[in-house]
């Protein structure tokens, strides 16, 4: 997970799987669970994630402070279940939810956030080869995405520590309003740096290249001879000069 540390993923069992398998299992499990109806087989997919999260090596109460959110969350799925599809019903459900919840955990706690990515960023590489996205951009965007997630904990955690410094009740909009503020100037700030970088060169080239001359029909960078209808013109070559990274 992220709040994990690199040595105590590097202790973990768990991380001694590739990374590679791990993110290949738990998909399946995303695909194959939503078939899965019989509530005895939910319950054992539940037992094997239990122990997934064991060979993790992170102490109960760390693990439970990782998933006390959702595990609220499916709590609220479940007895809405309850009211609109009978008891059985919610067992499936909370037991599908609840396995997938325990499984990501375990593999998040067990990998670091650069190995994941490096993952995906690998198995997105066909899609870029046909032009559907940038495997490399989608990597980021990734990373970006995890990398928000503990910030703004710690922006929650600030904004409550100075109202409780100021004696200020606490409150949803006194909360929000400047969470949301930070949470901004931090994208801004992000924004300018990765701007700063400018974009990833293009294949086949880096991003100091020199500027390539061709001509419009002669081709090789050369200009082309004057035609016989306009004696004494030469036709321009064309300068086309990569972008460079600011």
């Amino acid at each position: 997970m992220i709040a994990a540390g690199p040595g105590r993923i590097a202790a973990a069992p768990l991380a001694r799987v590739p990374v590679g398998c791990k993110l290949a299992v738990l998909a399946a499990l995303g695909a194959g669970l939503a078939f899965v109806d019989r509530p005895w087989l939910l319950a054992g997919a539940f037992g094997l994630s239990l122990c997934a999260l064991l060979a993790t090596g992170l102490a109960p109460h760390l693990l439970w402070r990782g998933m006390k959110a959702p595990v609220l969350i499916v709590g609220c799925i479940a007895l809405i279940e309850v009211w609109e599809h009978g008891p059985a019903s919610a067992v499936v459900v909370t037991l599908r939810l609840v396995t997938l919840i325990c499984f990501a955990h375990a593999v998040t706690s067990s990998s670091s956030v650069l190995a994941m990515t490096a993952v995906i960023e690998s198995a997105l590489r066909p899609l870029q080869r046909i032009g559907l996205l940038d495997a490399e951009r989608a990597s980021l965007t990734l990373t970006l995405a995890i990398r928000f997630v503990p910030l703004i904990a710690e922006e929650i955690a600030a904004i409550r520590e100075a109202q409780a410094l100021r004696g200020a009740h606490r409150s949803v909009v006194a909360l929000a309003v400047p969470l949301v503020v930070r949470i901004i100037l931090r994208a801004q700030d992000l924004a300018d740096a990765i701007d700063l970088r400018g974009p990833p060169p293009r294949p086949g080239r880096g991003p100091n290249a020199d500027a390539v001359v061709a001509s419009g029909s002669a081709g090789e960078g050369a200009p082309a001879e004057a035609g016989p209808g306009s004696p004494g013109e030469q036709q321009r070559a064309t300068v086309i000069v990569p972008f460079t990274a600011r």
